[in-house]
């Protein structure tokens, strides 16, 4: 019978060990953003010219807030280049604000996609911040400014904005 008690003592030992390990790494999953606007806009894959102006209508804000930003590229297999380079433009109420030239890797120096996901990765890049004031329209424009005139193999274009709750 003592064997049994120090054995089941030794598990419960292990068991409770493990779920106090767990716990920051189940808090550093924790985002402390709140998603105000997230979307996808698919591109014609078989190219993507300077002509397809990819254009995100934002829902106007009940208070002034700042926005984090981030741009998101979906690509296919006929994609052949390190780096996406396009051009962002915020508008407000149709007057332009902000002009970025923006540039998303999606291959690393040995050609492995820098992107997750299947069956399309997903690169990711942070571009500047926004204030978005109350009561106003905004819209944020997307154009690639590749050297050739049509980009093949853009799946989707996405633009997420976030609130920080620090």
């Amino acid at each position: 019978m003592g064997d049994i008690l120090s054995s089941f003592s030794r598990y419960r030992f292990w068991g409770v060990a493990i779920c106090v390990m767990m716990i920051p790494i189940l808090f550093a999953q924790c985002s402390s953003e709140t998603t105000y606007f997230h979307q996808y806009k698919s591109v014609d894959i078989d190219g993507w010219g300077t002509e397809d102006t990819i254009v995100f209508h934002i829902n106007p804000a009940s208070s002034t807030t700042m926005l984090n930003a981030e741009i998101g590229v979906r690509t296919t297999n006929a994609f052949m280049y390190s780096k996406l380079f396009m051009k962002g433009v915020w508008q407000c109420d149709g007057d332009e604000i902000a002009v970025d030239t923006l540039f998303v890797p999606i291959f690393d120096k040995k050609g492995v996609n820098l992107g997750r996901g299947l069956p399309y990765p997903l690169c990711t890049k942070t571009i500047p911040s926004i204030r978005i004031d109350s009561g106003r329209i905004y819209t944020y424009t997307i154009t690639p400014l590749m050297q050739p005139t049509m980009v093949e193999g853009v799946k989707d274009i996405g633009l997420r904005l976030t609130i920080s709750d620090n």
